[in-house]
């Protein structure tokens, strides 16, 4: 289960809240040496984002454990794009409908295993992410990137857009691009099928206000709408290559 983790509700996740702040040190700091524009508290990494409108996508075990998360933000307020502008050629994407991901993580123990393509903790994590997206009435997701990560996405089918070309960052040579993602209703509908996740994926504990707006009603309706959609023409692909086969052997 993703549970969306907001300035509403972090009191109830306080132990997962600290838990990934670890992670996020663990990886980023220990590992691969980031220092510039983080906080370190004992063994916890923060940033300037971790703010009230910041929200937290968290894949958690039944009894809470974190599997893989994600940290999002509206884009309407500064976000890292507009800390890092030179990876980006032109206008720095926002808008209420634009939102910016970072800080993406699996845990360990939940990385995919000889023969998976994908984790079960990654294909999960997506389908929330996406699902996050109709609920707040989000069409797109900036983020930074890096470049090793591209040809991931590629994979997944997930439908982007590069901001500007690839550049260096940090202190070992390594590179990074900007890109924005689709994050529409038939992108959810694409990550359910290619994960094969027919359900509702997502938690939010008190549910958003925003369900009220009539636009969000519209979303989640279109959501459903493309998924039928979907699944109809691959009931005619199918239905077309019987016959296809049958006539084929005649």
């Amino acid at each position: 289960m993703i549970h969306a983790v907001t300035s509403a509700n972090r009191n109830l996740y306080a132990n997962q809240l600290t838990a990934m702040h670890k992670m996020r040190y663990h990886f980023y700091v220990a590992q691969r040496g980031w220092s510039d524009g983080l906080t370190i508290d004992e063994d916890r990494e923060y940033d300037e984002f971790d703010r009230a409108d910041t929200v937290y996508l968290m894949n958690l075990t039944s009894d809470g454990q974190i599997k893989s998360t994600f940290r999002l933000m509206p884009t309407i307020n500064d976000y890292l794009l507009d800390r890092l502008p030179q990876f980006v050629n032109g206008p720095i994407p926002r808008g209420n409908h634009i939102w910016d991901m970072t800080r993406w993580i699996i845990a360990p123990s939940f990385r995919k295993v000889n023969g998976e393509r994908y984790s079960k903790a990654h294909s999960e994590l997506a389908c929330g992410l996406f699902e996050f997206a109709a609920t707040r009435g989000i069409t797109h997701y900036t983020t930074l990137m890096d470049t090793r990560f591209l040809p991931a996405v590629e994979q997944a089918g997930w439908k982007y857009e590069l901001l500007g070309l690839p550049a260096e960052y940090g202190d070992r040579g390594e590179t990074a691009i900007a890109v924005i993602i689709d994050a529409g209703p038939e992108s959810l509908a694409h990550n359910r099928m290619i994960y094969d996740i027919d359900y509702s994926i997502l938690f939010e504990s008190p549910p958003p206000r925003l369900g009220e707006r009539i636009e969000d009603v519209l979303a989640r309706l279109n959501v459903i709408e493309t998924i039928e959609k979907i699944s109809d023409r691959e009931a005619r692909m199918a239905t077309w290559g019987g016959l296809t086969t049958q006539f084929s052997a005649a």
